[in-house]
């Protein structure tokens, strides 16, 4: 099992990469609202607001999506999928995914389809 993290800074995609999901038929998936740090720190530390002016910032705010894939062919279907889908982590502004071998998983068995 492969276990993935992914931190979505634009929105426009994240229709894309959960319907990709869905059709991967990997449903051992959470998607959280967050808030980047220079959001926060400007909010509750005004002090900083001026530091983080002159940074060219779109987005203060991103989804957090983890998840488990059961194999190593979904995990590469999956980015094989959302790149012909024109999302690349790669691209500036997207975000980020990381994604890493499960030493131990407890919980509800997942089993392949």
């Amino acid at each position: 099992m492969i276990g993935f993290l992914i931190v979505l800074k634009q929105d426009s995609h994240l229709d894309d990469i959960l319907s990709t999901l869905a059709e991967l038929e990997v449903f051992d998936v959470t998607v959280m609202e967050g808030n980047n740090l220079e959001g926060i720190l400007e909010k509750d530390l005004p002090l900083f607001a001026g530091l983080f002016s002159s940074i060219n910032r779109k987005n203060l705010y991103g989804e957090v999506i983890l998840g488990v894939f059961r194999s190593d062919s979904l995990h590469h279907a999956f980015n094989k999928i959302i790149g012909t889908k024109g999302i690349s982590f790669k691209d500036p502004g997207v975000g980020y995914m990381a994604s890493f071998n499960l030493i131990s998983f407890i919980g509800e068995e997942l089993v392949d389809n």
